[in-house]
């Protein structure tokens, strides 16, 4: 009889843990590069672009790479296939406004399956133009247990922080060429 009140207390604890962790996360991070709107928006298009300067893969040298579609294009797509910390999945273009959004979809497929949001808000600055990347994740029951304990703010913030800067170099040399 008690391995049936412990099992009930359990089943009880993970549904109260289900309803009161996150449902999503938001994590946003700016720079400002010394190029035009138009610049930073033609670099940003580009997935084959973001590859030369994403902080993620530093941590595999040996990962796979493949591209589909017209690079920079609606519905082009990137795909990877990694080690343990990087994993497996595509990120598709699927939103562009000329000069001022780039919006793409992550589908991890390894170590888990995840279907994401990643953004680049470019705005006018005095000092050329502001990116903002963002990155909105929606996670679903039971798996959003995990981020009563895990940050998606200091598990990636520090990335978008390195990707950002690495973009910037990258973007202002091109540019000033």
């Amino acid at each position: 009889m008690i391995f049936v009140y412990l099992f009930i207390g359990l089943v009880l604890l993970v549904v109260v843990l289900m309803l009161v962790a996150p449902k999503g996360a938001k994590v946003e991070r700016a720079i400002t590069a010394k190029v035009s709107p138009e610049a930073a928006f033609q670099s940003l298009r580009s997935l084959k672009g973001f590859d030369q300067w994403s902080p993620w893969g530093d941590r595999d040298p040996q990962i796979e790479r493949g591209y589909r579609g017209t690079d920079g294009e609606i519905g082009s797509v990137a795909w990877w296939k990694g080690n343990k910390e990087v994993g497996e999945g595509e990120q598709e273009v699927r939103k562009l406004e000329p000069h001022t959004y780039v919006e793409t979809e992550l589908r991890f497929l390894k170590p888990f399956k995840a279907i994401n949001k990643s953004f680049w808000r470019i705005s006018n600055d005095p000092e050329g133009c502001k990116v903002v990347w963002g990155f909105e994740a929606k996670f679903q029951m039971p798996m959003n247990i995990m981020f009563l304990f895990v940050s998606m703010e200091s598990s990636i913030a520090q990335d978008f922080e390195k990707g950002l800067l690495r973009w910037k170099i990258q973007v202002e040399k091109e540019v000033n060429q």
